[in-house]
């Protein structure tokens, strides 16, 4: 348990050492196509309303993230991708280089007005939650390994094969 422990404060030291910035960012919008054999000239950016309504009487917010998760999973990439929605305003590393989609989308509060959520649909990565955990925090979809409870590698999906 010590040695769990030693390492997981390691790579936080080592991660830190490499500090990740998560200053409010400008909402990302790259193309990905919604569904297959769609012309990704046809395929909107924009998440519809009716997935980003931060409808408080009818939902809490872990039940948000995780409904902003699983769409952007199931409907939007149909599984091909993995997934990561993560309170933008929690200090956190997160490393990927092939990210597909990066977007800023804003739950409302009631109590703490708008609250930044991070996006992020990507082949492969990691990520390590420096902040509070929790479903409110964030949740992710996909092909996955988790190190404890604050860290997460994901891996590539494995391609179609085509005839």
């Amino acid at each position: 348990m010590s040695l769990l422990f030693s390492t997981a404060i390691i790579i936080g030291l080592v991660l830190l050492s490499r500090r990740f910035s998560t200053r409010a960012r400008e909402p990302i919008s790259l193309s990905s196509p919604d569904f297959q054999g769609v012309p990704e000239k046809h395929v909107s950016t924009e998440i519809p309303a009716y997935i980003c309504a931060s409808d408080n009487d009818k939902i809490r917010r872990d039940q948000w993230v995780g409904r902003l998760a699983e769409y952007a999973f199931r409907e939007r990439h149909r599984g091909r991708y993995n997934v990561l929605v993560i309170h933008d305003s929690l200090e956190y590393y997160f490393n990927s280089n092939s990210i597909k989609e990066d977007k800023i989308i804003h739950y409302s509060d009631p109590r703490n007005g708008a609250l930044p959520y991070r996006l992020l649909v990507f082949h492969d990565g990691e990520v390590v939650n420096f902040g509070d955990g929790g479903y409110i925090n964030w949740t992710f979809w996909g092909d996955f390994t988790r190190h404890g409870v604050s860290s997460v590698t994901f891996h590539s999906k494995k391609k179609d094969v085509e005839s």
